[in-house]
């Protein structure tokens, strides 16, 4: 759920074992009805095939409507491993960022029988996160095979669209100086300079390398993302 009363306010929501999305334009409700709005909604065929409802109020008369979209929505583009995971064959534990969270195999799967590990999990909840997961995903792919990432899985797909990927949770694990070093050597300008592609500063640039072991080496937290409490995506 992303809700403003500026903007439009987006819903996922799950229905008859498929996921589609609900944006409301905003001056359609007010704050208090967005953050639960279902129970407001015109009439709608929940069941029917259409991926996206676009609900507003008609100009003249103020009453409520809802246009029904079949639009498929962009997905992650450059898929480079072969596992593809459906994101309702995950079972969520443990909520860690409003887009990332534990999971296991849901139970009943095939994996579910041969799988007890919890995996990470991490999803593009709607069309505008993709950029971003896209960026994510390709660094996973810079960093396979090179004991500097957890052990990628798979990527999460949504009724066939790539948006999200999961891993191998792995506890306790810190990087100490051989391997920092080999996190700067084996970057190979793309997970590192990626951070200074916006500033041509070259001297900001030298600062900020600098100061790059002390930044992985911290463990305050600082970065991790937020979570609204009470808020639930596929709720």
């Amino acid at each position: 759920m992303e809700v403003s009363s500026k903007d439009d306010s987006e819903y996922r929501v799950l229905i008859g074992g498929r996921i589609k999305y609900i944006i409301v334009a905003p001056g359609t409700f007010d704050r208090s009805t967005l953050s639960m709005p279902l129970s407001s909604l015109p009439p709608v065929p929940y069941h029917d095939d259409w991926t996206i409802a676009y609900v507003s109020r008609d100009s003249a008369s103020h009453k409520l409507k809802a246009s029904l979209s079949q639009r498929q929505l962009n997905g992650v583009r450059q898929v480079w491993h072969p596992q593809w995971v459906d994101c309702l064959k995950l079972k969520r534990l443990k909520q860690l960022t409003g887009a990332a969270f534990e999971c296991t195999w849901a139970p009943g799967t095939p994996q579910s029988q041969h799988s007890t590990g919890t995996m990470i999990a991490k999803i593009a909840r709607f069309e505008w996160e993709i950029p971003r997961m896209e960026r994510e995903t390709q660094a996973y792919r810079h960093l396979e095979g090179s004991e500097l990432a957890p052990r990628f899985l798979g990527h999460i797909h949504e009724q066939g669209r790539v948006m999200g990927c999961c891993w191998k949770r792995s506890r306790g694990v810190r990087l100490g100086p051989t391997t920092l070093q080999a996190v700067v050597r084996s970057s190979n300008g793309f997970t590192i300079s990626a951070w200074f592609t916006m500033d041509g500063d070259e001297s900001l640039m030298r600062v900020e390398m600098a100061s790059l072991g002390d930044q992985l080496m911290e463990d305050t937290g600082r970065g991790g993302g937020f979570m609204f409490s009470g808020v639930h995506d596929d709720d």
